[in-house]
């Protein structure tokens, strides 16, 4: 009698925690701590960072090319430094060629096999500022203050194939043959560039007053950060573009970067936050890094640390953990419930079959 009473109690503990594990975890997501690892302050204003193997690549406008050592993130070390004698804007590396987006020089074209020596070995003097590199059909597309298309397959000779001067771009990005087009103060136009020297446009998404400033994409949905907040359309169907209501917060969003299910912005320019959009209709804010009095450009996620550029205070490496789910609170009497139970179960066995 007593073993079955202890049989039912250890039932209840088992049956009641198991509930309110389940109850837990249905409400509450996943948290993240942000914590500064390293910074290199030598920069004048850093404005961009990509990060290939440990080592980092930023335009420092008014102050060159940067290649950094990022192995150790407490300690980043600089490898080399480029004085180009502009305004370096933007920088994408692929398959040790970087490219350095100019104001003033336009795009200078570098290999940087050698870290510790990158070589020029081309560049394109049109003034321009933003680029996307397609390696794989041999192309960049540049922007700000107009749209270029040029054919890379000699990087000594880039040869421009394509100018749209009514097309002033923020920021561009390509998805197999079509070119997304983000207008600083108009909104996104959308190109096909199966034949990249007579674009086709497919459908535009017009919202002239906010001042956008980038683009990201994840499968069908578009992300935009604009200076009245971040948004989002769904592009499954590219000729029907469709606006998704986000709810965080309104504030000005500066840059975007998407890894792992996590979309990372830079908002009111001293805030790092991010966001689980693995369900677009109920996107959850999940960790956030503020960066008192500084004011950050630029993000970019790497093997999960976090880089961000911040104009005079040069790049900060952020790290990132998980912090104690409160369900995990709750499985100590779960597990104690299961024991228990499992042991009773066993006795009571045992006797039925001694009887026998």
């Amino acid at each position: 009698m007593k073993i079955k009473k202890v049989s039912i109690l250890s039932l209840i503990i088992l049956t009641s925690s198991f509930f309110v594990r389940l109850n837990i975890n249905s409400t509450s997501g996943e948290n993240l701590v942000f914590t500064r690892m390293g910074q290199f302050e030598e920069c004048y204003f850093a404005f961009d960072v990509q990060v290939v193997n440990n080592i980092a690549y930023i335009a420092d406008a008014g102050n060159g090319f940067w290649i950094l050592n990022v192995s150790n993130s407490a300690e980043p070390t600089e490898l080399s430094h480029k004085l180009l004698g502009g305004v370096e804007h933007c920088v994408y590396v692929e398959n040790n060629i970087a490219f350095v987006a100019d104001y003033n020089n336009g795009l200078i074209i570098f290999d940087v096999t050698n870290p510790f020596n990158p070589l020029q070995i081309g560049q394109y003097t049109n003034g321009n500022a933003i680029s996307f590199v397609d390696n794989e059909n041999d192309l960049a597309c540049i922007g700000d203050p107009f749209l270029s298309i040029l054919n890379i397959s000699d990087l000594a000779l880039s040869i421009e194939i394509y100018r749209d001067e009514d097309l002033p771009i923020i920021d561009l990005i390509i998805k197999e043959d079509i070119l997304f087009c983000l207008e600083l103060f108009q909104g996104l136009t959308i190109l096909n560039i199966s034949n990249p020297a007579l674009p086709v446009v497919i459908d535009q998404w017009l919202s002239a007053g906010p001042m956008y400033r980038d683009i990201e994409i994840q499968d069908d949905v578009i992300f935009i950060a604009s200076n009245i907040g971040l948004k989002a359309l769904n592009i499954s169907d590219l000729t029907n573009l469709q606006e998704i209501v986000l709810d965080t917060g309104g504030n000005a969003v500066r840059s975007l970067y998407i890894s792992n299910n996590l979309l990372y912005l830079v908002e009111s320019d001293e805030n790092l936050i991010a966001f689980n959009i693995t369900d677009i209709d109920n996107i959850e804010k999940v960790g956030q890094y503020t960066e008192s009095g500084g004011v950050l450009n630029s993000v970019f996620v790497s093997n999960d640390v976090i880089y961000t550029t911040a104009q005079s205070d040069g790049l900060i490496i952020i790290g990132k953990e998980s912090s104690t789910n409160i369900s995990e609170m709750y499985s100590a009497p779960y597990i104690i419930g299961l024991f228990c139970l499992t042991v009773i179960s066993t006795i009571n066995f045992m006797k039925r079959k001694k009887r026998r």
